[in-house]
């Protein structure tokens, strides 16, 4: 096997997240979905186990980084500010826009946390 076919197989495996070595020959563990946020939309608590699998498994289910990359960005939404408040003296450049994020989940868009 060519070092060629090497990093290819761990480039598949990183975005299959499965087990693999990184460039610099340490092994890296899957991917898991982390501890519940505390948000207050409580997104952790609409969805069971096995819908955050399904979650992961979607996306862990590209052939490329650039696929994973679009499909998750057309789950972000872009938004105007719809109010700006002054805070304090200092003039700052004001935010423009805001993002709100959804997953899909049994064809439904759920908005979460980021």
């Amino acid at each position: 096997m060519s070092e060629t076919d090497s990093s290819t197989e761990n480039v598949d495996k990183f975005f299959k997240s499965l087990p693999h070595n990184n460039y610099a020959g340490r092994e890296v563990a899957v991917r898991v979905t982390g501890m519940p946020c505390r948000c207050c939309l409580k997104c952790y608590e609409m969805f069971f186990d096995q819908e955050n699998q399904e979650v992961l498994a979607t996306v862990n289910s590209f052939n490329d980084k650039n696929t994973q990359d679009i499909y998750i960005q057309s789950l972000i939404e872009v938004r105007n500010v719809q109010d700006i408040r002054k805070r304090g003296e200092e003039p700052k450049k004001p935010k423009t826009r805001t993002f709100k994020y959804h997953i899909n989940l049994n064809g439904k868009r759920a908005t979460v946390c980021k």
